[in-house]
Order: structure tokens, then sequence, then C-alpha cells
């Protein structure tokens, strides 16, 4: 495991180095070796996971704040690659395409919603005799 992992960096970074060590390894391009790149540097991540059990709680808490900051930039990332993809099908205008072993789809769709603000103003009674009550517990670190 690297520092760049060990010290809790981003990931993305991560992948990109691993891609470009690839690049300079077998040639090609950078973007070739990516997807596997950044399924590398997410098993890198998680074996931190397994390693932050035996810390003490401060610890623990330190570096699931430091996980999740990773797990927004990584999120940011994906949307950034999800939408250049659904631009590039839009440009193309399909809303399916084929490469090599993959199907990426584009598709709109349509669905239909109960609208409860607009049922229990106008049917409360029906409303509280379908509502369904669940209970769960809400974990944050504040």
């Amino acid at each position: 495991m690297t520092a760049t992992i060990e010290s809790r960096r981003n990931i993305m970074r991560r992948a990109w180095e691993i891609s470009r060590d690839a690049v300079t390894r077998y040639g090609g391009r950078v973007v070739q070796f990516f997807a596997e790149s950044l399924r590398q540097a997410w098993a890198e991540f998680k074996s931190l996971i397994g390693q932050v059990v035996n810390l003490d709680m401060y610890s623990r808490i330190k570096a699931l704040k430091s996980m999740k900051i990773m797990a927004e930039e990584l999120a940011g990332e994906i949307k950034k690659v999800e939408d250049s993809i659904k631009a590039e099908l839009d440009a193309q205008g399909v809303t399916k395409l084929t490469i090599e072993e993959y199907k990426v789809f584009w598709t709109p769709y349509t669905s239909s919603r109960v609208d409860t603000t607009a049922l229990k103003k106008e049917l409360p009674d029906i409303a509280a005799r379908y509502t369904k009550e669940t209970h769960s517990r809400r974990f944050s670190i504040a």
C-alpha cells in the first residue's frame, strides 16, 4: 500500500497514478487502464477499513470522516464521467451504445408516484389509513 492511500488521499488520484504507472510499463493511454486502476485503488481503500477496526474510538471516527470525504469526492468524479458519457450519447442522438463488452443505455422513462402531500390534504382519512409507520435509527457524527 502506498503513502497516498495510507495518508487517506483521494482515491481518484491513486487510480490515475496506477494508470500512469501502467502506461509506463505497458504503453498505451491512461484511460485504457483507468477502470482496473480504480478497482485497485478502491481495493486498497477497502483494506484501510480493515485496519481501522483495530483503532481506538477517536481514531475510528477521524478515519470515518476522512473516508466519507473521499467517498464524496469519488461520487463527484463518477458523476462527471457519467455526465460526459451521457453528453456523448445525446450528441450522437442514440439511447444505446455498444463498445466492446459494454452496453451503455441512456433511455428516457416515465414513472408514476402518489402525491402524498396532496393526498393528505384532500383525503386525510384515506392517507392516514394507508400510511405505514416505520422505525429506524440515524447515525451521524458532527
